[in-house]
């Protein structure tokens, strides 16, 4: 039985009035069946692929509220176990000491107009078991937040939030989170949003940082620490400044520290390559282009095609 009948018998057609439905539990948008040259080929479009089971984070599992909190959330350690099967997806997580997990709020939300920016006053500053970074507690309009403190940042700073982009470019200071459109080139920035009003995406990892390099029309380009290059919309929100903890990728755990931080022992056979191998010399890769995603959603259907029509109703050409 070629691939297309043995597709075709899973997903179990029915046939009224030469007119092909499939079940309803599909998550395909179009399937389409075409014959060339007496050789079957089947095209899966996956549209709505946002539609579809997410991936899992399967060294924890956080319980969170339905309203934001600044108190300690439970969580249950997963140890690369599936929760609902037990099995084993993820090896080498498990053990470890157990921390306090703290919601971090990765909204920076201030006036759209030329009105006077938001202002928030670091409280203190505290380690987290959980992240990389150091966390600072902040308030803000009568209530209390978490956000991914900043290398130099320290309790009883002001910070100031704005959603305006000026006609010229604001000066902003470390901690300051404006849009992108708004910045001068050249700054250092972290927490950066990939559209518009749906929280950070990029650098939120220890010392981590972006650079804006240039404008390119309605579009600011923001080069990664990877080098990548992304073009992002200019309303995009990003704080100034470099995430804190710089010493984290230079810092040696050692047995101990791997075993706390809940990674299982390896076998220590492995080696990064040394620098008698050479570095492999690669062009830059091209500019991302990130617009936001598309929610209209297409109705499931199915188009059979073949060059040659015969069979049962011209459908199947292997019947």
């Amino acid at each position: 039985m070629n691939p297309v009948a043995q597709t075709l018998r899973l997903l179990q057609p029915k046939i009224y009035n030469n007119h092909v439905q499939l079940p309803q539990i599909l998550n395909f948008n179009k399937i389409v069946v075409t014959c060339v040259r007496n050789w079957n080929h089947i095209h899966l479009d996956l549209d709505d692929r946002h539609r579809l089971k997410k991936s899992r984070y399967y060294k924890r599992e956080v319980h969170f509220p339905e309203k934001y909190t600044v108190k300690p959330i439970p969580y249950t350690n997963l140890g690369g176990r599936d929760p609902e099967t037990g099995r084993v997806v993820v090896k080498g997580l498990g053990g470890g000491i157990k921390h306090k997990y703290h919601w971090i709020d990765w909204y920076r939300v201030g006036p759209k107009d030329d009105s006077p920016p938001t202002i928030e006053k670091v409280l203190k500053i505290i380690k987290s078991g959980i992240r990389t970074a150091d966390i600072a507690l902040v308030g803000v309009e009568g209530r209390l937040k978490y956000i991914v403190a900043s290398a130099n940042m320290k309790a009883g700073d002001l910070l100031k939030t704005s959603m305006f982009i000026p006609r010229i470019p604001v000066a902003a200071e470390e901690g300051d989170a404006y849009p992108i459109g708004a910045l001068t080139l050249g700054t250092i920035i972290h927490n950066v949003e990939m559209y518009p009003e749906k929280g950070a995406a990029f650098c939120k990892a220890a010392g981590s940082f972006a650079t804006i390099t240039r404008k390119i029309g309605d579009r600011v380009i923001v080069q990664l620490p990877s080098k990548h290059e992304l073009s992002l919309d200019p309303h995009c929100m990003a704080t100034v400044g470099r995430v804190s903890n710089l010493d984290h990728a230079s810092t040696d755990l050692g047995t101990i520290g791997w075993r706390e931080a809940g990674n299982r022992p390896r076998s220590g056979l492995w080696q990064r390559k040394g620098g008698r191998f050479g570095l492999k010399i690669k062009p830059p890769p091209p500019i991302k282009y990130i617009e936001p995603p598309k929610d209209e959603y297409k109705p499931k259907e199915i188009v059979f095609s073949c060059d040659k029509p015969h069979g049962w109703f011209g459908l199947f050409p292997w019947s």
